[in-house]
């Protein structure tokens, strides 16, 4: 069959077309050619139609199985007239009411693919010379242009565009260009988003795209033609490069979405901690969000937006205490920690072996305990299978064989997750006890006299980091429904797991203990009495950890702070006090009614006895009744109860004793 050629209204003849280029848009012309998908095409001087280099042809109505016949009765019956033709609108308001798609007329869906084709023609002249110029420009601008033409309409949260975040939002510090920009990482954008502030700024490289749309949360719809392709970009250490779509935003500077998610494969994301963790060739790779970024709700540009749009609202300006904020010099911090940010990565891999990795020591002639498998719950069964599964991949369990059998529990999280617990209950029965001295808390706070400037450290899944003993890696056999395994790490809940790593934390800062650096488990206090010691002695601490292999968690760490928390007191230099929160806790106690409510308010107030005159007098009809058979709650009681909890309202703040002084008593 011959092919007829109907040349698009308005085109110029081939006899006057040598000079002339341009795209035109054509419909589909039922009873001449048909458009096997969306395509480009250039129609030279003397040539025929075809496709040239695509992969797509055009195809005779007869060689996609029918004839001209029967393409004239599917024009005729077959095909919704409104397809394809432009809509006026008032058609273009229904069919967005009805959820159909504006070009087919079919149901719309995200996953829906338009029946009905567009092509372009690209008229040009037959010059051998510039032909192959204009097809290369042309193959690298589609890759762009294909990528927009799939994705037709995005979409971005309100939240996003605004800014209106709160601390669950998971937000971190990119790095572009050298300068770093607050991104948000946001699953329910579609594509990733930059402002176009910081395009220009950055003078970042930009592609004309097709038209294509944004669709906020509230419905609002922005047009944009240009895009950011190949951006690349540093966050925590971990090189990214992506397309980014342009789009004027209010609390951030750039949006990742699931673009970015999907583009890093199989994730585990906890939202509820800020983390992101997955792997790639071989690679653990964990991202962290800073809750403190997300302190500030909006900025003043967004709401005002809002205002506008919503003609009402409240500004709230919640501050805290400038006691509470007050830090000595923070881009110098940033600066100082930055050859050690491996110490702030997830571990990978095993611990180095050390001299104090744990050892189980059982008594003489003491029974195996081998323990079978609680029932578990059927939505339980899950979770310990992809735990187990995240176990073994990172390294810290394999398969075991020994006679050891402990049982493992669930313990549900504050943010909904699982905790995977093993119950060496019955293996701790049988252990010797290990009798390395636990520091007292009072002690550690005598040594911080003089002291100004403060900063904290918190490792990272402190027990993970010391190895078992081979010799003793039997012994942690954890026994689950549907598989046998044993620890390579110290894992939690051995009777001497604690006593282990005060060991080994004692061992590794001995140089600087009590000189300006103390720790309790897994906290580290670094003390000075000004500044520049300061700046020393943190980078002292840090090359060690660096060169022990042991990791801190960022988010738990602060760094030159006139004022910090640590164990639950609030030290200064003025001195140490209580922890309001934990004062506040005890304000909302009820009356015990058993014995384990008195012992748990009793342990709380205890805790801070040292700043009560006379706890023990004070409290000694409580205490009284902890006594076998003796728990009957009185007058005295409640007095003694109550006397307690105005007693805590009013702690003073303890000055720290300087040991070097000279103290004269009265």
């Amino acid at each position: 069959m011959t092919k007829r050629k109907k040349r698009a209204t308005g085109a110029p003849s081939h006899a006057n077309r040598n000079t002339v280029t341009g795209e035109i848009e054509a419909r589909v012309v039922h009873d001449s050619l048909e458009v096997v998908g969306d395509c480009r095409f250039r129609c030279s001087k003397g040539s025929s139609w075809k496709d040239r280099g695509g992969t797509f042809r055009l195809k005779d109505p007869a060689e996609a199985g029918g004839s001209k016949k029967e393409s004239e009765k599917n024009q005729g019956g077959g095909i919704d007239k409104g397809k394809g033709r432009r809509l006026n609108p008032a058609e273009l308001e229904e069919r967005s009411k009805k959820g159909l798609c504006f070009k087919c007329g079919d149901k719309w869906n995200r996953e829906h693919v338009c029946k009905f084709k567009h092509m372009s023609l690209k008229l040009c002249e037959d010059s051998s010379g510039e032909e192959a110029e204009v097809e290369r420009l042309e193959e690298n601008q589609m890759v762009v242009a294909d990528k927009v033409e799939e994705l037709q309409t995005l979409q971005l949260s309100m939240q996003s565009r605004d800014g209106f975040t709160s601390n669950k939002y998971f937000k971190v510090w990119v790095e572009v260009k050298g300068k770093k920009l607050l991104t948000l990482i946001d699953s329910g954008a579609t594509s990733n988003f930059i402002d176009p502030k910081v395009v220009a700024e950055l003078a970042v490289k930009i592609v004309e795209t097709p038209t294509y749309v944004i669709e906020v949360g509230n419905g609002e719809k922005v047009k944009n033609q240009e895009v950011c392709e190949g951006l690349e970009f540093n966050m925590q250490g971990v090189k990214f490069s992506q397309i980014f779509f342009m789009m004027e935003l209010g609390g951030t500077e750039l949006v990742l979405g699931m673009d970015w998610l999907a583009s890093l494969g199989k994730i585990e994301d906890n939202f509820g901690e800020l983390s992101l963790k997955w792997e790639k060739e071989g690679l653990a790779y964990e991202i962290e969000g800073d809750p403190a970024l997300c302190v500030r709700q909006s900025n003043w540009k967004a709401m005002l937006r809002n205002l506008r749009d919503e003609g009402v609202g409240f500004y709230v300006d919640s501050r805290e205490p400038e006691a509470l904020k007050e830090t000595v010099g923070q881009e110098e911090w940033k600066e100082l920690l930055k050859p050690f940010e491996v110490v702030f990565h997830l571990p990978a891999g095993l611990p180095p072996m050390r001299a104090h990795d744990h050892a189980i020591r059982l008594k003489p002639y003491a029974a195996i305990p081998n323990l079978r498998p609680y029932r578990y719950p059927f939505y339980q069964k899950n979770e310990i299978e992809k735990i187990d599964k995240d176990m073994l991949q990172a390294g810290i369990v394999r398969h075991n064989t020994s006679p050891f059998s402990s049982h493992v529990l669930l313990v549900k999280k504050k943010d909904g997750g699982w905790r995977f617990c093993t119950d060496y209950r019955a293996l701790n029965k049988v252990t010797i006890p290990n009798k390395f001295p636990i520091p007292v808390i009072e002690e550690l706070l005598d040594e911080l006299g003089g002291a100004v400037i403060f900063s904290k450290l918190d490792l990272k899944v402190g027990y993970h980091q010391i190895r078992m003993k081979e010799d003793d890696v039997s012994q942690t056999a954890f026994r689950t429904y549907k598989g046998y395994y044993e620890y390579l790490v110290m894992p939690f809940g051995l009777s001497n797991a604690p006593t282990t790593f005060q060991a080994l934390m004692n061992e590794v800062l001995r140089p600087f203990l009590r000189k300006f650096c103390l720790v309790f488990f897994d906290d580290i206090l670094i003390y000075s009495k000004s500044r520049e010691e300061h700046r020393t002695h943190v980078k002292k601490v840090m090359m060690l950890l660096q060169e022990q292999q042991l990791y801190a968690n960022r988010k738990k760490c602060s760094f030159g702070q006139l004022e910090i928390e640590h164990l639950g007191h609030i030290i200064s230099g003025e001195g140490v006090s209580a922890d309001p929160k934990k004062i506040e806790d005890m304000l909302k106690c009820l009356v015990p009614k058993d014995l384990k409510g008195l012992r748990g308010f009793l342990g709380l107030t205890g805790y801070y006895g040292k700043f009560v005159k006379n706890y023990g007098k004070t409290a000694w009809p409580l205490t009284h009744l902890l006594k076998k058979d003796s728990f009957l709650w009185s007058k005295d009681a409640q007095l003694a109860f109550e006397a307690l909890k105005v007693a805590m309202t009013t702690v003073p703040v303890l000055a720290l004793p300087e040991f070097e002084k000279v103290c004269v008593g009265n």
